[in-house]
C-alpha cells in the first residue's frame, strides 16, 4: 500500500511512475500473489486522485494543459522519429503541420508501439522460467517508453538510472552507459547554438542520440537475457541460499505454528 501511495504521488508530478504498476501486476500474477499488486494499485489510484481531483475541479483548463501540450508536441530532436526525418528527408507521419496542430498519426504510432512493447514484456514475464524481478521488468517498461516516445528530454534519462542499477548492477557497464548519455549534452548545446553562432550542425547531436539509444537497447537485451536465464542475473547470482529470489518483492509472512492443543 505504501509503495502504491508513493507511486501515485510520483505519478501526480510526472506520469511515468504509474507505468511501474505493470511490472508489479505481472510479478504478482506469476507469484500467484494478487494481494500485493491489488494494494499497490489501490494506493496509487487513491494518492493520484487525492492530488489531482481538487486541482482538476478548481482549475480544469490549467490542469488539462499538460495533456494538451503532450498531444500537440511534434517529434523532438531527441527522438528517433526526428533522426529518421532529418537523415532521410522524410516529412514524418503527419507531414507539414499548421501552428498548434496536433500530430495525430505520430501520437497514435507512439501509443501503438508502446502498447506492443508492453505486450512483449507481458509475454516475457509469463514465459520466463521463474517469476522475473520487479526491477528487471520496470527497467524494460520505462526504456521501451523512452525509445518509442516522440520526446526524450535530457532529464528523462534519470528515470532509468535507479532502475538500471537495480536490474543490472554491473558498474562498468552502467558507468559506460551513463557517460554516453551525459556526453549527449555537449553536442546538444552546440546544436541549439546553431552553426551560424559557432555551434555544430545537427548531424553531431543526432548521431550521439542514436549511440545513446543503441546502448539502452543493449541494456534491454542483457536484462531480457537475465529474465530468460535467471542464472545470469547478477542479483540472483549473489543472493545467499534460502533468501527471497527478488529483494524488491515482499517476502511471504511465515505461517504461525498451530497451538499445542490443536496439534494434539
Amino acid at each position: 500500500m505504501l509503495a502504491g501511495v508513493l507511486l501515485g504521488l510520483g505519478g501526480a508530478f510526472k506520469l511515468y511512475p504509474l507505468m511501474l504498476l505493470l511490472p508489479v501486476l505481472l510479478v504478482g500474477f506469476r507469484r500467484r500473489d494478487l494481494t500485493t499488486p491489488a494494494l499497490t494499485v489501490l494506493g496509487a489510484a487513491a494518492a493520484w486522485t487525492a492530488v489531482n481531483l481538487p486541482v482538476a475541479l478548481a482549475w480544469p483548463v490549467g490542469w488539462a494543459e499538460f495533456f494538451r501540450l503532450n498531444q500537440t508536441r511534434v517529434a523532438d530532436p531527441d527522438s528517433l522519429y526526428f533522426v529518421v526525418q532529418y537523415f532521410t528527408g522524410w516529412a514524418g507521419f503527419d507531414g507539414p503541420l499548421a501552428g498548434g496542430e496536433a500530430p495525430s498519426v505520430l501520437n497514435a504510432v507512439t501509443m501503438v508501439l508502446f502498447a506492443l512493447c508492453c505486450a512483449a514484456i507481458c509475454v516475457l514475464a509469463l514465459r520466463a522460467p521463474q517469476p522475473p524481478r520487479v526491477a528487471s521488468l520496470a527497467f524494460l517498461v520505462i526504456a521501451a517508453f523512452l525509445l518509442v516516445n516522440k520526446v526524450w528530454s535530457p532529464q528523462y534519462s534519470l528515470w532509468l538510472v535507479p532502475l538500471a542499477v537495480l536490474a543490472l548492477p554491473r558498474w562498468r557497464l552502467l558507468l559506460a552507459w551513463m557517460a554516453v548519455d551525459a556526453l549527449v549534452w555537449v553536442p546538444r548545446m552546440y546544436y541549439y547554438l546553431t552553426p551560424e553562432n559557432r555551434g555544430l550542425p545537427p548531424d553531431w547531436f543526432l548521431a550521439t542520440v542514436v549511440v545513446r539509444d543503441a546502448v539502452v537497447v543493449l541494456l534491454c537485451v542483457l536484462v531480457v537475457r537475465s529474465v530468460l536465464r535467471p542464472e545470469t542475473d547478477p542479483v540472483r547470482a549473489t543472493l545467499p541460499p534460502g533468501s527471497p529470489d527478488d529483494p524488491d518483492w515482499p517476502a511471504p509472512t511465515p505461517a504461525s505454528p498451530a497451538p499445542a492443543a490443536a496439534r494434539a
